[in-house]
């Protein structure tokens, strides 16, 4: 195998990781958007966040089937395979590769880690929509449970009304 495969695939995982770690930092991003509610910006991350999702897919796709190539199409590509194969043909891009490779776990489990964590606040915030929407729908007697005074009307019982409500 040549070392230009080699390179090849070191320039693949290159751009893999650049593209990942534009993903965490969209992601940590978007966090901050998230706690300021700020939907506009949200929804700007969201349009280059898909961007990047078609570029991971993209690469991912090429590194696949440059890792066939590297080590045969009957096997599956893994990256401990490709090391051994590195370092048998005595490539000089080995530790570019085992370093790039490392690289890529690390800022994997980072965007995992913003991932989930950014679910857990859409989570939340939908919850508080959802209970915002009920408290308003169910106050929607059209009966008034406080009178131009603020004190409460007498015989209102359980007539509820957003106000009634606790956040």
């Amino acid at each position: 195998m040549t070392d230009a495969r080699f390179q090849d695939l070191a320039e693949l995982l290159a751009a893999q990781l650049q593209n990942c770690e534009e993903l965490c930092r969209l992601e940590s991003e978007k966090q901050t958007v998230l706690l300021g509610r700020d939907v506009a910006a949200l929804e700007k991350i969201t349009r280059s966040e898909q961007g990047l999702a078609k570029t991971a897919t993209e690469l991912e796709t090429q590194r696949l089937a440059l890792a066939r190539e590297i080590i045969g199409p009957e096997d599956t590509p893994s990256g401990d395979r490709i090391l051994a194969q590195a370092a048998l043909s005595g490539g000089a891009a080995t530790e570019t590769l085992r370093e790039l490779r490392e690289k890529l776990i690390v800022a994997a489990a980072a965007l995992r880690e913003l991932n989930e964590s950014n679910a857990r606040l859409i989570e939340q915030e939908l919850r508080q929509i959802d209970f915002t929407i009920q408290a308003i729908a169910a106050g929607g007697s059209g009966e008034r449970t406080y009178n131009a005074t603020g004190t409460g009307v007498a015989g209102a019982g359980s007539n509820l009304n957003l106000y009634d409500r606790q956040v």
